[in-house]
């Protein structure tokens, strides 16, 4: 039997355009200074699962003008037919994001609270909620819809889950919302599931390594690799590198692309491949495509975004001494997500 469903493969188009189309494209370029309350990553540990198992869920938030006021992590999962249709078929709906405060789950969707927390634990539902899931995406597009068909999509592609973040304070009338955000998690029968980019390594410079695996890093924290202070200088242009390796030479925009085999032979330490649905309705394999979200609360920053062939980014410090915050996540475009923070003192 052709694993190829025409008519299936329009209705998971046509859901996926629709349920993109409440989405914003992530634009990070010019919002790369952070000034106002902001979600930089959440990330999911592991970020695709089996059937009935579980995934921790972090946030990472920044509060640059909060002055120590009390933070609070409001958790929600929310599974429907949209888990099928969407980016869950392998097309391009993105994998994390932020919304207006208080959106709360699509209409028709089943929400399950989470808990409060800065971090969550999200248990996949089991295989009859699966089972039940697609037997009422079957009715919604009343097609004929093969058994392979569906396994292949449960087992190859998986679907996706939305994990919802409220961040919240005290306010005059209550509990305030101050921004909420959401990640999309993987569950999937795949023997070798995604996993999570490696933790941050940063090149600063002629500084040196700052590593989220160094000593005396924590949680969403950076270190020095070298166990010596941040220090850079003021009014500098400064370079900086994501996950270092000697063997790595410098990027280029002439470079040829990491890594585009059609065998999905995938070289990059940071990606992986992954299973999907094109839009003609065939299954297929690709590699992942990492890319890097700077973020820095002073000073300015050549590109807020970065990938391959040219990921590497300049920071031009701030003119006025002090403690800067830096932030580096890297996302491997399939649910895999990495972060963390570091101070660094400018003199």
């Amino acid at each position: 039997m052709s694993p190829r469903t025409p008519m299936l493969a329009l209705t998971l188009l046509t859901a996926s355009a629709m349920l993109n189309a409440c989405i914003p494209s992530p634009n990070f370029d010019d919002r790369d200074l952070v000034k106002t309350p902001r979600i930089l990553a959440i990330v999911a540990n592991p970020p695709e699962i089996g059937p009935g198992e579980a995934s921790t869920v972090s946030v990472l938030f920044a509060d640059p003008l909060g002055g120590g006021r009390p933070i609070r992590y409001r958790w929600v999962a929310c599974l429907g037919t949209e888990s099928l249709g969407g980016g869950g078929a392998g097309f391009s709906g993105a994998q994390y994001g932020m919304m207006q405060p208080g959106a709360g789950c699509p209409a028709g969707a089943a929400s399950f609270d989470l808990g409060e927390g800065e971090t969550a634990l999200f248990i996949a539902p089991p295989e009859e909620s699966i089972d039940l899931l697609v037997a009422q995406f079957r009715e919604m597009v009343g097609a004929v819809i093969s058994e392979e068909f569906i396994e292949r999509l449960l087992t190859d592609v998986g679907i996706q889950i939305s994990v919802q973040v409220d961040v919240t304070t005290d306010g005059p009338s209550g509990d305030e919302i101050l921004i909420s955000g959401f990640k999309r998690l993987i569950v999937s029968r795949r023997a070798g599931r995604g996993t999570n980019p490696p933790g941050p390594r940063l090149e600063l410079g002629d500084f040196g390594v700052i590593s989220a695996n160094a000593p005396g890093s924590s949680g969403f924290d950076c270190a020095s690799e070298s166990g010596a202070p941040i220090v850079v200088p003021q009014r500098t242009v400064v370079a900086m590198r994501p996950d270092p390796t000697p063997l790595d030479p410098r990027d280029d925009a002439d470079d040829e692309p990491w890594t585009l085999d059609e065998t999905c032979t995938d070289d990059d330490p940071v990606t992986e491949c992954y299973g999907l649905l094109d839009p003609q309705g065939t299954f297929t394999e690709k590699p992942e495509n990492a890319f890097y979200s700077w973020n820095i609360t002073a000073g300015a920053l050549f590109e807020g975004t970065t990938a391959r062939p040219s990921r590497d980014n300049e920071w031009t410090t701030p003119s006025t001494p002090g403690d800067v915050t830096i932030w580096l996540t890297t996302r491997d475009g399939h649910g895999g997500t990495s972060a963390c923070r570091a101070t660094i003192t400018v003199r």
